[in-house]
């Protein structure tokens, strides 16, 4: 397979059922590959793959080279497979996050108190950037967490919103 680019277009028209036995657009539109192969494309972008526009109002499926995950299928116009990329893309950025402990304690109230450090790898379109992250925290006997981040690394989040998503991240998973 071609792995220069980005996205493979299957480019397919309705065949001799057409029009028999009810089989009608709608039916190639929602099973693309039951049609006639007419064209592979290749492209990184939208508009690589659409070019000039020759094949619109035919059928496709959207594949990305690179997972091999179908990201969208129906008539092929201007506008659908165009959000299909955007939102595919949008979902290959993601932070990823793998956690140490290096202890954690009970104290004599009853709470925990510990130490860890997290290894914070964001995804963004494919590359890979990778930042430590220590903190201390604290669950107490009411089961409230509070953390502590150690050198100002709270500074690591992009925003108050990817904090607490961490936050609630790292509770889930303690």
């Amino acid at each position: 397979m071609n792995t220069e680019k980005k996205y493979v277009m299957i480019v397919t028209s309705e065949d001799e059922r057409y029009g028999h036995d009810g089989i009608q657009l709608d039916f190639f539109w929602d099973n693309p590959w039951e049609g006639l192969l007419v064209d592979i494309v290749y492209g990184d972008s939208w508009d690589e793959l659409f070019g000039d526009g020759h094949n619109e109002g035919l059928f496709y499926q959207l594949y990305s080279t690179e997972t091999g995950e179908r990201i969208g299928y129906g008539e092929l116009d201007p506008n659908s497979p165009r959000e299909e990329i955007e939102e595919f893309e949008s979902k290959e950025n993601k932070n990823v996050y793998e956690i140490t402990f290096n202890r954690e304690t009970q104290i004599s109230t009853g709470d925990y108190i510990g130490c860890a450090k997290v290894q914070k790898t964001s995804i963004l379109k494919n590359i890979n950037a990778t930042k430590t992250i220590e903190f201390l925290y604290e669950v107490d006997t009411n089961d409230d967490w509070s953390f502590h981040y150690i050198n100002e690394e709270c500074l690591y989040f992009d925003d108050e919103n990817e904090k607490t998503d961490f936050e609630n991240w790292f509770i889930t998973c303690g």
